[in-house]
């Protein structure tokens, strides 16, 4: 499956996190082992897709197992699936989002644009390490800096071992959303790292 660049495609096609989440409220005047946020107010939207409203905070490409040493960071499309021979990294800035936000639904969406005829199933894992768009290789996440297992397979070291979101294709043309709601706002929280999907 091929799937928008966030960097060389159409803008409207590119692709976007889908935040909706509340402000935190005053915590209760009672004492609680662990106080939890109460979020307040209007639920708010943001989109963080490159160039809407100038956020410039995506970064993408693919890794691909017969072409070890290449970086794909420059092309208008990355590509997933054919027998696990491509994978894809993708991150996105989150400091558009206010510190105190309670997120209450994320969701990564990716436009197909093309494919090889099947329809594939597809996870989308949490990114262990730091990795550099345009340095990644199915061998190295950064410069100098080889991944745990080619292609980002180590669960130790490269990626999780469970799957954050998952679904199937069914075609082109269309969007696909992957709820991650929960990874985002452990992201906020500073309970992981955001290296990325």
């Amino acid at each position: 499956f091929l799937f928008a660049s966030a960097e060389h495609q159409s803008p409207d096609l590119r692709p976007k996190l889908l935040i909706t989440y509340r402000l935190t409220g005053t915590p209760t005047p009672f004492f609680t082992p662990q106080p939890t946020p109460v979020p307040s107010g209007t639920p708010k939207t943001l989109i963080l897709q490159q160039g809407n409203n100038g956020y410039t905070g995506c970064q993408d490409t693919y890794l691909y197992q017969q072409e070890p040493d290449t970086n794909y960071c420059t092309l208008n499309m990355w590509r997933v699936g054919y027998r696990q021979q491509y994978t894809a990294w993708l991150h996105f800035d989150l400091s558009p989002i206010p510190a105190n936000a309670i997120v209450t639904r994320a969701y990564l969406q990716v436009y197909a644009t093309g494919w090889g005829g099947s329809d594939i199933a597809m996870e989308v894992y949490r990114v262990l390490r730091k990795v550099n768009a345009c340095a990644a290789t199915w061998k190295q996440a950064d410069a100098n800096t080889p991944w745990g297992s080619p292609g980002g397979n180590d669960t130790s070291t490269d990626r999780a071992a469970m799957p954050d979101s998952n679904g199937t294709t069914a075609g082109i043309s269309k969007w696909y959303a992957f709820d991650i709601t929960m990874l985002v706002q452990d992201w906020l929280n500073g309970h992981f790292a955001n290296h990325g999907l």
